[in-house]
Parts: structure tokens; C-alpha cells; sequence
């Protein structure tokens, strides 16, 4: 990668902007602090010497905010010409940017060469591909507890813990994963390729949102709506979360546990739904999460939806679980260039269309639409005070709504093609035709 004149610009200010603040704290320590403007100066306001290279004569590369915006920069544009978009966080570039241009500055001033903006970048590319690992297999810990087989959803596996425990080699890292992994009955396994840590966790919580909402339409449509699907896939939550690297097998991280809900759905209707018409659709979808890039594609819309369904199926406040039903069924049957002024209408007739397609009840599937976008709306841009609504009374089941109609969706994008990325004007004429709507 040649250094752009933005780089150059970039890489030079922050050593400038070094120098000078050195100066400034050399002379005098408030001056150096009110010149930064941050009383917590020694927290990520300089770049420190990496533990591998901390000598006597390492030194400091001291930074204000606007060294900091310098070097997001950095960090943005090694991303872009590198294609690191789905490969490494933001916050991992900025944090090896920092480290890119420790290490070049300080091979330079041993080797007393020419200052070359690209070699600073090269050698930054170069930390940021090492951070980038082959192959990391995921273990989220669930509350699947009366599983006894292993059983294979697109490129997940939901195993017993006991098999994964005989799956592992004899060594001393694998004996603290096997440890690890006896505390639950049963996880949700699978691999992530080519990503950095922060990316497979991000992969990891997006997966689990994801098979969350899948099998809360499992729960929902065979009246086990009671059931939870839980994991623990999040940065932030207190759930286990497990990684084990193939690139690094001591790497495993923990986090605290917490005790899950008991799992209603038998093993064999599990399978039974597993392997049906949405199972096989929404093991697409799984392989569509577990391998992100920047296209947008058919089988995005129904990924969100399903997703979104999962949140409000989590949801106990009846209000927030009502605008995230509703948002669940506008991403699969509203799109951008539908008239302001017919969305509601469009919503209306889509939804009921979709819906019974997979329960033939056109009446009662209209009226509940219209209710459920109307008290939406009400509820975002009305006059429904929250606060003092204590009951949200729709005399139906918003949930069978949205489930019926993501299932009979599912089927319909299939048709269509799940990986087109031309897909609106084809969808819409096949709304068109099945509901006799102008649009």
C-alpha cells in the first residue's frame, strides 16, 4: 500500500504533535495537561512501547485528541485498501495502528534510514494481518439441556458438551477447555475463518441473536411459546463465553456463567423443525451471518427480521416488543421506493397476503396488521402515553402475525433467489400480483 497524501499528512502531525507536547511536558506538567485537556493524562493519551520491545532507551509517542483523529484515519484507510471491513474492529485497527507506528518508529531510529511514510504503513498492514486468525472454533454454552445427539443447523452443530469433550486432543490447554466445558450441557458450535478476535465475537453475537429468532418462531409456531432459546454470545453480558483458537490453542477466554432456563422443546420435534422447509431456509441464513461481507443481498432483509422477531419474542414490555414485531415486518415488506404515502396501506396488504399464505385467515390477518401499525405508529409518533398504558389490548396474537408471516416470507424470497442483490423490482411485481394492489 502506497501512503496517500492524507497518510502522509496523518503519520506526519502525530510525530510532530509528539514532539511539541514533549516539549510543552518537559517544561512544565500542568502546561502539558491543560494542553491536552484531559486530567486523566496517563490513560490513552500516549503510545507506549510494546512489552516484546521495552528497553532502557524505549521511549514515548505522545498524543492530543487531535493525534487521536490522525490516527483513526490511519486505521480507517488500512481498512478500506486492505478489504478488513469483516475481518478486524475498528477498535483493533486503532489500537494496532498505534502499535504500527511504535514499532516502525522505533526500527528507525536504530537503523538511522530514510523516513518512508509506505514502510510505516506496510509494517502496520503486517500487524494488522497477524492479528487476523485462519480458524477459531466458537462455543456458546445453552439451555438445549435434554439434547442427546449432535445436531448439524447449516454450519452450526448444537452438540452435547460431552461429545465436544471427546473431540478434544490430550493437552494442557485443551484440559482447561474440557474443564470449561463440562460447567453446561450443551453448546452451539462453530467456526469462524479469517477474522480477528473482536470480529469473531461480533460474528458469535450476531449468530446467536439470529438462532435466537429462529427458534422463537419454532416455539411460537408449535405453541411452545414459553421457550427461550439462551446463549451467551455477547461482549458485555455475564453469560460463558468460550473461544477456542486453532491459531493459538492457550487462547480461551471466559467470562462469568449464569444459570439457564429450562429448554421445552423436545429433541425429536427439534430435529422435525430442523430439517422442514424454514429449518433448510434458515440454515441459509445462518451461513449468510457466520460469513458477512458488504453486498446487500435478498436474504439480508429476512435475517434482520428474524433477528428483530427474536428481540421482541425476549421482550417482556409490551410496548417495545410491539414497534419490534412491527419493525420485524416492515424489513421484509417495505423497501425504499414505495410512496410515503401508501406505506401503511402497503404494510397492510403485504403483510396480510404473506401471512396467509401460511394460515389461510385473510380477515383477521388484515385486522391485525392494521391494529398492530397503527398502535406502532401511536406508540413512536402518536399521542399512546406509555407511562400511564398499562395494558396493550390488540385481542390477537401479534406474535403468530409475525412468525406466520417471516415463515411464508422465507419462502417467497427463496423463490425469488436468497443471494440476489436485484431483487426489489421482482419482489414487489410478485406482491403485486398476489394481492391485486397498485403500487
Amino acid at each position: 500500500m502506497s501512503a496517500s497524501k492524507q497518510n502522509i499528512k496523518d503519520i506526519d502531525f502525530i510525530i510532530q504533535e509528539s514532539i511539541r507536547l514533549n516539549d510543552i511536558l518537559q517544561e512544565s506538567y500542568d502546561a502539558y495537561r491543560s494542553e491536552i485537556g484531559n486530567p486523566v493524562i496517563s490513560i490513552g493519551y500516549t503510545i507506549n512501547a510494546p512489552e516484546d520491545i521495552t528497553t532502557d532507551n524505549s521511549f514515548k509517542i505522545y498524543l492530543s485528541n487531535q493525534s487521536m483523529e490522525c490516527i483513526t484515519s490511519l486505521a480507517k484507510s488500512l481498512i478500506s485498501s486492505n478489504h478488513f471491513e469483516f475481518k478486524i474492529t475498528q477498535h483493533e485497527a486503532f489500537e494496532l495502528t498505534k502499535e504500527g507506528i511504535y514499532r516502525y518508529l522505533n526500527d528507525f531510529m536504530k537503523n538511522n534510514k530514510p523516513f518512508n511514510h509506505t514502510k510505516l504503513l506496510n509494517k502496520t498492514t503486517n500487524i494488522f494481518n497477524n492479528s487476523i486468525i485462519q480458524e477459531q472454533s466458537i462455543f456458546l454454552p445453552c439451555n438445549l439441556d435434554n439434547i442427546t445427539t449432535t445436531i448439524n443447523f447449516g454450519k452450526i452443530d448444537i452438540t452435547p458438551s460431552s461429545h465436544i469433550e471427546d473431540s478434544i486432543s490430550n493437552t494442557s490447554s485443551s484440559s482447561i477447555l474440557k474443564k470449561k466445558l463440562s460447567e453446561t450441557k450443551c453448546y452451539i458450535r462453530f467456526n469462524i475463518s479469517n477474522a480477528s478476535n473482536g470480529i469473531a465475537r461480533k460474528i458469535a453475537s450476531s449468530s446467536s441473536d439470529l438462532l435466537k429468532g429462529i427458534f422463537a418462531i419454532f416455539s411460537t409456531l408449535t405453541g411452545n411459546s414459553e421457550f427461550k432459546l439462551q446463549t451467551s454470545a455477547t461482549e458485555y453480558s455475564n453469560f460463558q463465553f468460550y473461544l477456542s483458537s486453532n491459531h493459538n490453542s492457550d487462547k480461551i477466554d471466559t467470562s462469568y456463567s449464569r444459570k439457564f432456563g429450562p429448554q421445552l422443546i423436545p429433541e425429536d420435534q427439534l430435529k422435525i423443525l430442523i430439517d422442514g422447509n424454514f429449518g433448510r431456509i434458515a440454515s441459509e441464513c445462518i451461513d449468510r451471518v457466520l460469513n458477512p461481507n458488504d453486498q446487500s443481498l435478498l436474504i439480508d432483509r429476512l435475517v434482520d427480521s428474524i433477528i428483530w422477531f427474536g428481540d421482541a419474542h425476549d421482550d417482556d414490555n409490551q410496548h417495545s416488543k410491539i414497534i419490534k414485531v412491527t419493525t420485524a415486518l416492515e424489513r421484509l415488506v417495505t423497501y425504499q421506493s414505495d410512496p410515503k404515502n401508501e406505506i401503511s396501506k402497503l404494510f397492510n396488504t403485504r403483510v396480510t397476503f404473506l401471512a396467509n399464505r401460511a394460515s389461510e385467515q385473510p380477515d383477521l390477518w388484515n385486522d391485525c396488521a392494521q391494529k398492530m401499525y397503527k398502535l406502532r405508529s401511536n406508540l413512536v409518533h402518536g399521542s399512546y402515553k406509555i407511562h400511564s398504558s398499562y395494558d396493550v389490548n390488540l385481542n390477537f396474537s401479534p406474535m403468530l402475525l409475525c412468525a406466520f408471516t417471516i415463515v411464508s416470507a422465507a419462502n417467497l424470497f427463496r423463490d425469488i433467489g436468497l443471494f440476489s442483490s436485484s431483487y426489489e423490482s421482482e419482489l414487489k411485481n410478485r406482491l403485486v400480483g398476489a394481492c391485486g394492489i397498485i403500487t
